[in-house]
């Protein structure tokens, strides 16, 4: 892939991934082997293995990852904005490796934060949506730091609006939409951000 490593700090280094070969798994919900593989998602939920479908298949080398680097885990609804989402989707492989990209159409955002979480230096995280995207990245946030009892802190999450409400974007300064071709400037405002606490109603 033609990838630009304008940003070091916060792109993930190709040799980081690790595709999983396909096999059959044991499904314990149904006690018997499924067609289901390794490559689908393995979900952790109090305490139990659930399997559902996913077309992520790869782990994390994070002995490779580099100390000064702070990946930026990348949440886009492809389907949010029209067609800005996809288009958004392929300017983002320009500066991120693919594997930081994850389309919540294709992917539960709870198995990306399940391997990025290992990473002891910590990730970043830029949910590419509007304000209904960011509360389901909360909630996934929420549900796999809670789950998988990671004690550290969570990710700070910055925001390119796309989405139709974007409230939220607007009071945190990330703006009230995107204008294709601007990704650099987000990308370095990621990098130079101050993090704020923000409370959220439940």
């Amino acid at each position: 892939d033609n990838v630009n490593v304008q940003f070091p700090d916060l792109f993930l280094p190709m040799n980081c991934v690790s595709k999983v070969h396909s096999r059959n798994t044991f499904a314990r919900k149904y006690g018997r082997r499924t067609k289901k593989t390794l490559h689908d998602l393995f979900e952790v939920s109090r305490g139990k293995n659930i399997y559902k479908y996913s077309k992520m298949n790869w782990t994390m080398r994070t002995e490779f990852v580099p100390q000064n680097c702070c990946p930026l885990l990348c949440f886009i609804n492809s389907k949010a904005g029209g067609m800005q989402g996809i288009s958004l989707k392929e300017e983002l492989k320009e500066y991120l490796n693919p594997y930081q990209i994850i389309d919540l159409s294709e992917v539960n955002p709870e198995f990306a934060l399940a391997v990025f979480s290992k990473l002891p230096q910590g990730y970043q995280i830029l949910v590419c949506g509007g304000d209904g995207t960011i509360g389901w990245i909360f909630d996934a946030l929420r549900k796999c730091y809670a789950d998988l009892s990671v004690d550290k802190d969570m990710p700070p999450v910055a925001i390119l609006p796309i989405g139709t409400g974007n409230d939220l974007s607007m009071e945190l300064g990330w703006g009230d939409s995107f204008t294709s071709g601007g990704l650099a400037l987000v990308l370095e405002n990621i990098s130079n951000a101050e993090q704020v606490p923000i409370d959220r109603w439940e």
